[in-house]
């Protein structure tokens, strides 16, 4: 396990300083051939994998196991390096664009569904909340 740096309130202004965090949340494996890759899908998407290099990584926060199937995968969020050429800004600001309207829309969950006690995440795809564990549905509160 990697040792967390200490934090304090200037580092964390120096990085928010820096501009918009790029990062990715979900389920990785290991890439067949190439150990410098690595394969990242949403969590309970087990079909569609999207190839990610290592360099474009700059650290990683391990949150657990997510069901897939009848085998489990790594959930986690990735911390991607700041892009450099014009082309990946603009990627990346799209990105970092969608990833804050998929949050507003699940703020927008029906009204009085506050989500389960144990530890689920919200399936756009089903709009259910579901058990990280073993994808199952999650017991309503």
């Amino acid at each position: 396990m990697v040792a967390q740096a200490k934090f304090s309130a200037k580092s964390m202004f120096e990085e928010l300083d820096k501009g918009p965090q790029y990062v990715l949340t979900g389920m990785v494996k290991r890439h067949a051939t190439d150990s410098t890759r690595l394969l990242f899908s949403e969590v309970g998407d087990c079909q569609h994998w999207t190839e990610i290099d290592e360099k474009l990584i700059s650290r990683f926060e391990n949150h657990g196991l997510a069901t897939c199937g009848d085998h489990r995968h790594p959930i986690v969020t990735l911390h991607l390096v700041h892009p450099n050429n014009p082309e990946a800004k603009v990627y990346a600001r799209a990105q970092a664009q969608t990833a804050a309207f998929s949050t507003r829309a699940l703020d927008a969950i029906p009204s009085g569904d506050t989500g389960p006690e144990t530890d689920c995440y919200y399936d756009r795809k089903s709009h259910m909340w579901r058990k990280i564990s073993d994808n199952t549905p999650c017991p309503r509160r």
